[in-house]
């Protein structure tokens, strides 16, 4: 007996299932899709803003600060 890979698995699923529940599922997988390229952005804009940021809030008069 052959083991079905897990997208195999998934396309058999959604192959009995009716048009409307499909629509469904693709909604869900743009809404997943959606979710990871805002969280890599957001990662991105802060990798980009951290040498700007550090030279606000690495300086000698805030220093009080760093311990708290």
């Amino acid at each position: 007996m052959q083991t079905l890979s897990i997208k195999e698995e998934l396309f058999n699923e959604i192959d009995g299932m009716p048009d409307n529940f499909v629509k469904d599922i693709i909604d869900y997988i743009a809404l997943i899709k959606n979710n990871n390229e805002n969280n890599e952005l957001i990662k991105q804009s802060r990798i980009l803003s951290e040498d700007t940021f550090s030279k606000i809030w690495d300086n000698k008069e805030d220093s009080v600060y760093d311990s708290l």
